[in-house]
């Protein structure tokens, strides 16, 4: 698997995370990377996933902390604020008021979490939580 070259000190430190103590078969020797671009130290599992998908969600009310702590208490969903990944600029943060959603499971399990989130959204709007 091929990493870019600013993520091989990470990947030295994951491997030597999940380092086994077990012995491991030899991995096929590997073809010379692409300019830029590192192989893998690490035998499997250790891959990059081939994509990733996000979808930002505006929180009822606008209060992304809030929303983003009772939606996990009460519904065992994790998502982002979207007060952390943005950057605070003229006074303003353009990430609050919304939450980042990771689809990064199986289809039956996102659409579980979705539906946990829609159930929670509606009951926290119907509360009229505001910021």
């Amino acid at each position: 698997m091929l990493f870019p070259r600013r993520f091989a000190p990470v990947l030295t430190l994951a491997c030597a995370l999940l380092a086994a103590p077990t012995a491991r078969p030899a991995a096929p020797a590997p073809s010379p990377a692409p300019e830029g671009m590192v192989e893998s130290p690490c035998p499997p599992p250790l891959a990059m996933p081939p994509a990733a998908f996000y979808y930002w969600v505006a929180v009822p009310g606008g209060d992304d902390l809030a929303f983003t702590r009772e939606l996990f208490a009460r519904q065992h969903v994790t998502v982002l604020p979207g007060t952390y990944i943005a950057r605070e600029a003229h006074g303003v943060n353009p990430g609050r008021g919304f939450v980042r959603v990771a689809l990064v499971s199986t289809v039956e399990e996102t659409i579980e979490a979705a539906q946990r989130v829609k159930s929670f959204a509606e009951t926290w709007a119907a509360a009229g939580v505001r910021a």
